[in-house]
């Protein structure tokens, strides 16, 4: 856990996206509420991870796999609560010698108030219509499905 104290979603949404971006482990674990343990996260095209250790395996996977790369995000909406918060978020990520990004994925975002401060609880992105579309015509499925 992070010694940090978000005291605004807003600060833990920062952080993870940063975390993401340096590739930095123990602070992308620090923005989790890690002493819940239902707290879930989906990346694109994958399973559901429950739990600290699974969630942290994968973040440390993709850390280790992914190539450098500069991520954008954009909030589209916030649902906002006394104690729980939802951001929907576009993410553009910028790999290291493109000047323009990958097509966009949507995530979403929760937040809950904790006496550490504001914690993620929840990060499930997908990819967008267009980035999805654009998979299927690469592995030769038709454009139109009725």
């Amino acid at each position: 856990m992070s010694d940090e104290k978000y005291d605004t979603p807003d600060k833990a949404e920062h952080a993870f996206y940063r975390a993401f971006e340096n590739r930095h482990l123990q602070e992308m674990m620090g923005v989790w509420d890690v002493d819940d343990e239902n707290i879930v996260c989906v990346h694109p095209m994958s399973e559901e991870l429950t739990g600290e250790g699974s969630i942290s395996e994968s973040w440390e996977r993709i850390f280790t796999h992914a190539p450098k790369m500069k991520i954008r995000f954009d909030t589209r909406h916030r649902t906002v609560g006394r104690s729980l918060v939802i951001h929907i978020v576009h993410e553009s990520f910028y790999l290291e010698g493109d000047d323009d990004p990958h097509p966009p994925v949507v995530a979403t975002n929760v937040y809950r108030l904790t006496g550490d401060g504001w914690r993620m609880i929840l990060h499930h992105a997908s990819p967008t219509p267009k980035s999805a579309a654009a998979e299927k015509k690469q592995a030769g499925e038709p454009k139109t499905l009725h």
